[in-house]
């Protein structure tokens, strides 16, 4: 599930080009919705399709994060769990906090889930699709939901490319409400055990009201007698620097 919910959760207010966000990815750069697959991996792909002998397994997962851009800062956290099973399912709450330049900052609250489709057809192919869903709520801002689909494609074992669609709803405090589709696409590379290049794009949309491109690069680390983490780095649009951190005992 490494799509970030086709864009999973962007960032709402801490990008600080706009109030809200409908795929609020709440701070992580690549989002909450990818640290457990991606996180207990080791950046490694894994096949959403369990195999029937295999026991399911719940991997949890929390971290801070944080970001700037041209006009904003903010800080962000998520906590969360992926279960390994015949059905696949990951989910996780997150807030944010955002700190536009000159105006007054906000707070954020989201929650999501992404499950696994299983498809033995699609399995032999190297192929996974996942669906999934989010709520965000700015505080005295604006409300979202979106729901998604993606499909995941391996092209080997070190890189796959990803076909996401997402329909969205924005609902402010004050103005008009907003619909659409949100499409994006997305390229990973593993060049070594433990790490994963990522660039994703989504195309321009009414949700956003443009187009939106983020590089991400995440090492997995796992010293002996401490919690093994996995930091995180990425690059977007207007200025955007991320750096965020997610323990996973």
């Amino acid at each position: 599930m490494n799509t970030g919910m086709i864009r999973s959760l962007a960032l709402l207010a801490l990008l600080g080009a706009a109030p809200v966000a409908a795929h609020a990815q709440i701070g992580f750069p690549g989002g909450i919705r990818e640290s457990g697959r991606q996180v207990v991996d080791a950046g490694q792909p894994v096949q959403l399709v369990a195999a029937a002998t295999a026991a399911p397994k719940v991997n949890w997962f929390f971290g801070p994060a944080g970001r700037v851009s041209d006009n904003a800062s903010g800080f962000s956290g998520a906590a969360g769990f992926s279960w390994e099973g015949a059905v696949p399912v990951e989910a996780a709450l997150g807030y944010a906090r955002s700190e536009p330049d000159g105006v007054d900052g906000t707070n954020a609250f989201s929650a999501t889930v992404e499950v696994g489709v299983p498809s033995k057809a699609l399995a032999s192919l190297g192929t996974t699709l996942a669906v999934s869903g989010e709520g965000v709520w700015v505080v005295d801002v604006a409300q979202s939901y979106t729901a998604a689909a993606s499909l995941t494609q391996e092209l080997g074992s070190h890189v796959e490319v990803v076909g996401s669609m997402a329909y969205g709803r924005t609902d402010p405090e004050a103005g008009l409400t907003t619909t659409g589709f949100r499409p994006g696409a997305s390229l990973a590379v593993v060049p070594a055990k433990g790490t994963q290049v990522r660039v994703e794009y989504t195309f321009d949309n009414d949700l956003d009201g443009e187009d939106s491109v983020e590089l991400r690069v995440a090492q997995r680390v796992a010293p002996r007698g401490v919690i093994p983490f996995q930091l995180r780095g990425g690059i977007a649009k207007h200025g955007v620097v991320s750096v965020g951190i997610l323990f996973f005992p």
